[in-house]
């Protein structure tokens, strides 16, 4: 019972600390992210009401990046505080061991940990995509790519007439809400990447087994053997209609058209299956699923760094030096999990290993830093 009563009174420590840094550090992203857009207000129509509901979206954002962190510190501030009032020394002297102190911690973590999850994994991602779709309508941008040519998919499709497997480029230049495409184009290579065809339309509307392309202008490059050698000729079709089957769904053009942060665990997986698939680049979105699914370990890696501050007597230094220590060490797992995220695009490394990596060097320098504290004692 007593036990009960002690683990209850840590964590709600330990939750109001954690919260209160967490709502410190979303005000300061606030102010400073409402700075940055005052600069773009007056362009086209984004208005100051508009351009506060955009920043006003990107705090749920902001709350899954900034997590571990405000656990760390929030952490450091509640243990800190319980071993500056001497809380700590007495629950130990009254018999709680390190060990069940560790899993008190561990158990802590869980309920924040899973409510960061859900919501990074449901809340962030339609945030995301809200705020991102409302400042481009009103500074009147095209798609929403890091290409100028727009969003770029590629697909391998079985040709009914010789049964050779082509390849499919597809290049969508505007993408005006899900299920509906504007100046759509096809460019498709046989087995041997020769050029096939190229497929031009106005407007493509979704259906089930793939798009219904309006206003086509098809161009067909087809070998004929003349005289001179082998040469290629170039046919041209406009139809009104045009039937592609295709797997390119709308929520796959959506996804390569969209940044990581503004999908869920679900989409991240798909897409990158889908483009690892058809040789494509997945490996960011793969890096983004990994640490989405790493996030709840992070968390609790986090708060373990934060043990070792409840076992340092008030004369190795005040809450104001521990909690300076929290921010440095927070900034250097940051920095540390930024570091392997690049590090692990750059050389290709498997994106497992660098998503979880940050949280196993974490927990290695927190068990290390318990161990010092309880020899220090």
């Amino acid at each position: 019972m007593k036990g009960s009563i002690a683990f209850r009174y840590i964590g709600r420590s330990v939750a109001y600390f954690t919260l209160l840094t967490l709502t410190a550090f979303i005000a300061l992203f606030f102010f400073f992210n409402t700075l940055d857009e005052l600069e773009r207000v007056g362009r086209g129509t984004y208005t100051v009401s508009k351009m506060l509901i955009y920043v006003l979206l990107q705090i749920p954002g902001h709350i899954a990046e900034l997590a571990p962190v405000a656990t760390l510190i929030g952490g450091i501030v509640a243990l800190a505080s319980l071993a500056a009032g001497s809380e700590i020394t007495i629950l130990r002297m009254a018999g709680l061991s390190t060990g069940k102190l560790v899993f008190w911690v561990v158990l802590m973590s869980l309920p924040f940990s899973t409510a960061i999850f859900v919501f990074s994994d449901y809340i962030t991602p339609a945030a995301e995509r809200t705020a991102n779709a409302l400042r481009l309508q009103a500074l009147q941008i095209g798609i929403s790519s890091e290409l100028v040519s727009g969003s770029w998919v590629k697909d391998s499709q079985v040709d009914t007439a010789s049964g050779e497997l082509n390849t499919v480029y597809v290049n969508a230049t505007k993408l005006e809400a899900e299920g509906f495409l504007k100046d759509l184009k096809l460019y498709e290579f046989d087995f041997k990447d020769r050029l096939k065809r190229v497929v031009v339309a106005e407007r493509a509307d979704a259906v089930s087994d793939g798009w219904i392309l309006k206003n086509v202008n098809e161009t067909v490059y087809q070998s004929v053997q003349g005289p001179l050698g082998e040469t290629v000729e170039a046919r041209n079709n406009k139809l009104g209609e045009w039937h592609w089957k295709t797997a390119v769904t709308p929520s796959v053009i959506g996804a390569v058209a969209r940044a990581p942060n503004q999908m869920n665990t679900v989409e991240l997986y798909r897409i990158s299956r889908f483009l690892s698939a058809n040789g494509q680049g997945a490996a960011k979105l793969q890096l983004v699923l990994f640490q989405n699914l790493f996030m709840p370990l992070s968390i609790a890696v986090m708060l373990l760094l934060a043990l070792p501050f409840a076992f340092l007597h008030t004369r190795a230094g005040g809450v104001s030096t521990k909690i300076f220590a929290g921010i440095m060490l927070g900034i250097l797992f940051f920095m540390l999990d930024r570091l392997f995220s690049h590090l692990g695009i750059l050389n290709t490394w498997p994106a497992f290993a660098s998503a979880i990596a940050p949280s196993l060097i974490g927990l290695s320098v927190a068990l290390g830093l318990l161990w010092w504290a309880q020899r220090a004692r």
